[in-house]
């Protein structure tokens, strides 16, 4: 298992403008580091580099199922996607397994660990997928709507409540290998997370500590994710680049079923356990993109 996180921050009050295509490029490659070559280019060059502060993250995850699914056991089966097409994609399978599982109201939750590590500070780390997949085929976004409105039912130690060790005669769930990019800053401020990158409020002195100057803000931020799910476990990634720049406020001073098929969109999260800490979450619409 191998599970890092890094943080890089980078002072440009005077090279920003003179060498904004280095600073691009160090970053990229920074980050391309960081995760192992899974994520490449964090800094398309749409995104302007501007004074005073840029800073980047990189989490990179590594682990191996505590059950590996049999590669001979893979085969191709249907997946229901949103406008219900179906499509072949490959599943793993594994068949009369005991698993940690729980059938509630509106889905079910399958949680497959991953082989125990031991974190960089030498104390033990568990990692844990959660499957979570609507009863309805195409009632992903219902689903996401009820954890929206009550974001506690999501909580691992809330799932965990419900979970026991059963067997079921079938699990099958498809492979994938995707990637995504967000707006974070929009996503940010429609769950609302504004005061980052208010001009009037944001608070940034601890890290930029030059003086006189106007008050730093939040004035762009974007993400990118990636995940793979194959037989032996999975591999993961995800990267952020916020980009601060000055700015002047004008007002004023600064029961069990016997089988978990995902053949329909789902969601999952990667939860370290001991700590309840969420690492990586997403939803598969298509197991293919």
């Amino acid at each position: 298992m191998e599970f890092c996180t890094q943080i890089a921050t980078q002072s440009i009050l005077n090279e920003m403008n003179k060498n904004a295509d280095k600073v691009r490029e160090n970053v990229n490659l920074w980050v391309e580091k960081e995760t192992r070559g899974l994520i490449k280019e964090i800094l398309p060059k749409t995104v302007e580099l501007a004074p005073p502060l840029s800073l980047a993250n990189a989490l990179y995850f590594r682990g191996s199922w505590e059950d590996p699914f049999m590669a001979w056991k893979t085969k191709h089966k249907k997946f229901h996607i949103l406008n219900r097409e179906i499509i072949d994609v490959p599943f793993l399978n594994s068949y009369d397994v005991y698993r940690s599982y729980a059938s509630l109201d509106d889905f079910k939750v399958l949680k497959l660990p991953y082989e125990r590590g031991i974190g960089y500070d030498g104390k033990p780390l568990q990692f844990s997928m959660y499957l979570l997949l609507p009863h309805d085929t195409y009632g992903l976004k219902d689903m996401v709507k009820k954890f929206n409105s009550d974001p506690e039912l999501l909580a691992p130690k809330s799932l965990n409540n419900h979970l026991r060790k059963v067997e079921l005669s079938r699990v099958s769930i498809p492979k994938m290998k995707f990637s995504y990019g967000v707006d974070a800053k929009e996503l940010l401020e429609d769950q609302g997370l504004t005061l980052p990158f208010s001009v009037k409020d944001a608070d940034f002195s601890n890290m930029v500590n030059v003086y006189p100057v106007p008050n730093v803000y939040v004035d762009s931020m974007v993400h990118k994710s990636c995940i793979e799910v194959n037989e032996e476990g999975t591999e993961a990634a995800a990267a952020t680049f916020a980009r601060m720049v000055f700015g002047f406020d004008p007002d004023c001073e600064p029961t069990p079923v016997s089988t978990f098929v995902a053949d329909h969109p789902f969601m999952f999260m990667i939860v370290e356990e001991f700590t309840n800490l969420v690492v990586s979450t997403g939803a598969v619409l298509d197991p293919q993109n």
